[in-house]
Formats: C-alpha cells, structure tokens, sequence
C-alpha cells in the first residue's frame, strides 16, 4: 500500500495546477502508467493471496 500512497502523492503533487502539467506534459503519460501499474500490482496481489485467504474462511 506504501508504493500506492507515494505514487499518487508524487503523481498529484507533480501535476497539481496547469503551470505543473504544461512543465511535466511530456511525461504525463508515463507518470499516470506508473500510478496504474502500482495499482495493478495491488489488485494482482488482492487477487492471488487475499480473495482466496479470506473465501476459504467462509
């Protein structure tokens, strides 16, 4: 969950008002990829480990 907290942090810190996006535009995409795949990683590892663990005690 950190690695979530400290690329949306980052990611909105970064991209805060338009004088930031205008400077940052020609990563944004890449930025918001990053966020997005911390993300995945999250919902891969809810899927893999957590669901299962938490259906097979009910």
């Amino acid at each position: 969950m950190g690695d979530i907290l400290k690329e949306v942090k980052f990611f909105s810190k970064k991209y805060s008002d338009w004088e930031n996006y205008k400077r940052n535009k020609d990563v944004f995409l890449s930025d918001l990829g990053t966020v997005g795949k911390v993300l995945t990683k999250r919902v891969e590892i809810e899927e893999k480990f957590i669901y299962p663990t938490y259906m097979d005690g009910h």
